[in-house]
């Protein structure tokens, strides 16, 4: 049956009582998305929240609503579902601007993996895919935070929700057909987590920090800490405070004086940092040494990954699902060194991909 939008009744919620209420006539599912502002923050600004509820789209104004309480109770709300597309910004935004974890999440762009070969289809294709929907991206780079907002930015928001609940309709019922709705919802309880990096081990991310051993590790640690703390709390990007580059040159050096800190930084830069980085280099040489950083694969090692990623594309071709969801590069490297450590595979091959995978897996890796 060909699908049709009903035209939406639009609300602008610019203050909290007004938001209370509105939050008090969701429907029991909704579609919900935001725009957001992210170039000189380590946080991104929030701009907008759009909510679709059956025939209504409100607009949440983050720029003047002040207590957030009741969209909070909403979103952690577990039977009440939320359904995004691609919700890993958004959970992200929810998390640093009202602290809330959103429970019963239904990631559409997730969903549709699971039913072909596209991990990560945008909404305007899949709605054009699903729903024979045409949507306009054009304001996509526009400046959200501006007031009021331009007739085009209101047409755009209500377009990145209204369309949210169709979607889930017929991705969950193409789930069900196919017995994969139990695979879809195993995976979603961990991906609609976000879990923000704990600073103290933001080190173990760094692309260089491999290279680095012993206690100049333990310095690393403590310099990353440092920095991490120091981006968040005065909410600039990370480049902004002190470069990757820099901290790991620091740590490898046996020792490290006002000289060393002067002459890598620029003069702002050191002025307003090098004190705090010498008393964090010197913090983590009476450190306890950390687990080494898994150094990149081996030429051995990278032949299983692409011997696993070939078996991985040959099952996901003939289920017609995404091969990123049982075979991808990263899951497959932290799998090989996984099964060298403990002689059997990561967990992440337990659950639905145990009995569609593991047996040729362990085939490559045990002989």
């Amino acid at each position: 049956m060909p699908y049709k939008a009903d035209e939406p009744s639009v609300s602008w919620i610019s203050d909290s009582a007004d938001l209370k209420a509105a939050v008090r006539d969701f429907d029991s599912v909704v579609g919900i998305d935001s725009e957001f502002k992210r170039t000189n923050t380590f946080y991104p600004i929030p701009a907008l929240y759009q909510v679709a509820s059956g025939k209504d789209v409100f607009l949440l104004d983050p720029l003047s609503i002040k207590d957030w309480s009741a969209l909070v109770d909403f979103l952690e709300d577990e039977k009440k579902l939320k359904v995004f597309h691609a919700c890993q910004e958004d959970l992200e935004l929810v998390a640093s601007h009202m602290g809330a974890t959103p429970r019963n999440v239904f990631d559409t762009q997730f969903a549709y993996a699971f039913l072909s070969d596209s991990y990560s289809l945008s909404y305007a294709n899949l709605a054009e895919e699903m729903l024979q929907v045409g949507i306009k991206k054009n304001e996509t780079r526009s400046d959200w935070l501006q007031r009021p907002l331009t007739a085009a930015q209101i047409e755009y928001a209500v377009e990145d929700v209204v369309h949210l609940f169709a979607l889930y309709e017929r991705l969950e019922t193409r789930l069900e057909e196919l017995n994969r709705i139990d695979w879809f919802h195993e995976d979603s309880n961990e991906r609609a987590l976000y879990r923000e990096v704990e600073p103290s081990e933001y080190y173990r991310t760094m692309k260089r920090a491999w290279q680095v051993e012993g206690l100049s590790l333990a310095i690393l640690k403590a310099l990353s800490e440092w920095r991490e703390v120091k981006a968040r709390s005065d909410n600039v990007p990370r480049r902004r405070v002190v470069w990757d580059e820099h901290l790991i040159e620091f740590a490898k050096k046996g020792s490290l004086t006002v000289q060393d800190v002067r002459s890598l930084l620029p003069p702002a830069v050191f002025d307003q940092y090098g004190e705090e980085i010498l008393d964090s280099y010197n913090k983590g040489k009476v450190s306890d040494v950390p687990e080494a950083v898994d150094r990149p694969l081996s030429s051995a090692q990278n032949r299983l990954v692409k011997e696993m990623r070939e078996v991985a594309q040959g099952i996901a071709k003939e289920l017609g699902l995404s091969v990123e969801l049982i075979g991808r590069k990263r899951d497959l490297e932290e799998c090989v060194r996984f099964f060298e450590r403990a002689g059997r595979l990561s967990s992440f091959y337990e659950g639905w991909r145990l009995e569609l995978i593991a047996s040729e897996f362990l085939k490559i890796l045990d002989r």
